[in-house]
């Protein structure tokens, strides 16, 4: 059965116009209230979403979508394509970016003692050969504790512990890693509890890595439901989300993406991803 158009209601933000199969206005659903899987599994299963989705509606939904979860620059930079060629498949751009992500945050980090807090399904596969990951709950959400157990399913030793026991993993591991939702010139945008994890690692100095595929690079957040465009901080504090932060880069050693892994020692280093950001959905 279809619908002829997703209308706004109390329970939903859904306002498309077209026809769209009723089982997909529930998946689209799930990926709209979804507040617990990281921003690339989220992008990817847009992009999945979206090829059961007539061409002509395409970038409506992804805009619907990544309004829900604004502080996500893959959905805006995924919209942005779209908006210029419905037709775009970008699924094995994201997904080798992913693994190469990976794969370089592995390599990296194999054999140590690592810190990690909310979920990052990049910073999990690049977690699968260390000796052992400490976990933050990650509240509110907790999401640590489903981090714990994809990792426990793969043969990694976890320790799950409350947020506020922090300074104890950083002291006893070799790395902090996090992922990243957006990454701009001067900071990067992740689940709360990551500025003070940054600020921990840099007191007993500790290497704290972003993991993220340089699409998450954004000049800049667009205007989003009604406030101003502005840089990471700026439109968190406009959108009054408490659930992420802003952490400037100067906290960060090194950021760990498709192409490599990026030391920042200093801040302008960071052009080398912009640059791979502005050609990677290149047709």
């Amino acid at each position: 059965m279809k619908d002829e158009g997703i209308k706004e209601n109390e329970n939903s933000k859904l306002e498309i116009n077209g026809n769209i199969e009723e089982n997909i206005i529930a998946e689209m659903r799930e990926i709209l209230e979804d507040r617990i899987h990281g921003s690339s599994w989220i992008l990817s299963r847009t992009i999945k979403l979206l090829k059961k989705i007539e061409p002509g509606l395409r970038a409506r939904v992804c805009r619907k979508i990544s309004s829900s979860h604004p502080a996500m620059a893959g959905l805006k930079v995924l919209c942005k394509v779209l908006s210029k060629n419905p037709h775009f498949d970008a699924k094995n751009i994201v997904l080798e970016a992913n693994k190469r992500t990976s794969e370089n945050l592995r390599n990296l980090i194999a054999g140590k003692i690592v810190t990690t807090i909310s979920r990052s399904h990049i910073v999990e596969e690049g977690l699968l050969e260390v000796k052992k990951t400490i976990i933050l709950e990650s509240k509110p959400g907790g999401e640590g504790k489903d981090v714990a157990k994809w990792l426990e399913e793969k043969g990694v030793e976890v320790e799950v512990i409350p947020d506020a026991s922090m300074g104890y993993a950083v002291k006893e591991s070799d790395f902090v890693v996090t992922g990243a939702d957006s990454i701009f010139e001067t900071g990067f945008i992740n689940k709360v509890g990551t500025l003070p994890l940054a600020l921990t690692s840099k007191h007993f100095g500790k290497p704290f890595i972003v993991a993220s595929p340089s699409y998450k690079f954004l000049e800049k957040i667009e205007k989003v439901e009604g406030f101003a465009a502005g840089t990471g901080s700026q439109v968190l504090k406009a959108l009054g989300n408490s659930l992420f932060e802003f952490v400037e880069l100067k906290y960060v050693g090194s950021i760990v993406w498709e192409g490599g892994v990026t030391y920042l020692e200093d801040l302008d280093k960071i052009v080398e991803i912009k640059a791979a950001s502005a050609k990677l959905f290149d047709e």
